[in-house]
């Protein structure tokens, strides 16, 4: 096995779409903001401006909406963790196996320099 084929195993297993539904990946320039679709993120961001915008309780729609974001958001998050305990496992399984040495980050270097 080709240690590019390892980095495209892992970056299939679902990863991607998540990140997808959650954040637009798109999103080159200011232009992008109104021909691609909003996500998630963006929708859960937009519904706490709403609500901290106004001097009264948030109207019912308000809630429902958020309710329905956070069950999607919960949708997404729920397949992350599958992949974190599995794809990622194996993905670990898979170097060790090959003997690949790990990357271990130097220490920061001193303030000043």
């Amino acid at each position: 096995v080709e240690y590019p084929e390892l980095g495209k195993t892992f970056r299939h297993t679902g990863s991607a779409a998540i990140e997808n539904e959650l954040v637009q990946v798109e999103h080159k320039g200011a232009r992008d903001r109104l021909n691609l679709p909003v996500k998630l993120n963006r929708k859960l961001a937009e519904i706490v401006a709403v609500v901290a915008s106004a001097d009264f309780a948030p109207p019912k729609q308000a809630g429902e909406v958020f309710q329905d974001v956070s069950t999607s958001i919960e949708v997404q998050l729920k397949l992350l963790e599958d992949v974190v305990e599995n794809d990622v496992f194996r993905f670990v399984s898979l170097v060790e196996e090959l003997g690949i040495p790990a990357i271990i980050p130097s220490a920061a270097p001193p303030a000043g320099s």
